[in-house]
């Protein structure tokens, strides 16, 4: 990934999903890092891709069917950011 980031994901089925579920929440919509890993899929997301045809199942935000994520991202300067998905048994640490 560009400029030292990286999204690392328990493995299994969702993890391609939870990685660019992650990233657009970081890329597209604007959200800090802990945002990120803790927000559900956006309803604009689930409409879009029912309009072309996909079926969407919806399940509680907290079902760990979802899988977590961790993050951390070293910005311009050196500064450290991290986020840990509160469901998941991960934790951000950085000193």
């Amino acid at each position: 990934m560009r400029d030292g980031r990286r999204v690392p994901t328990p493995g299994g089925d969702v993890q391609a999903q939870t990685n660019v579920q992650v990233l657009l929440n970081i890329l597209v919509w604007g959200m800090d890092l802990q945002e990120a890993v803790e927000a559900p899929l956006h309803d604009a997301l689930h409409e879009a891709l029912e309009d072309r045809g996909y079926e969407v199942e919806r399940v509680d935000r907290w079902d760990h069917v979802l899988g977590g994520a961790g993050i951390v991202r070293r910005q311009p300067g050196g500064r450290v950011q991290a986020g840990a998905d509160p469901h998941e048994s991960t934790t951000a640490f950085v000193r």
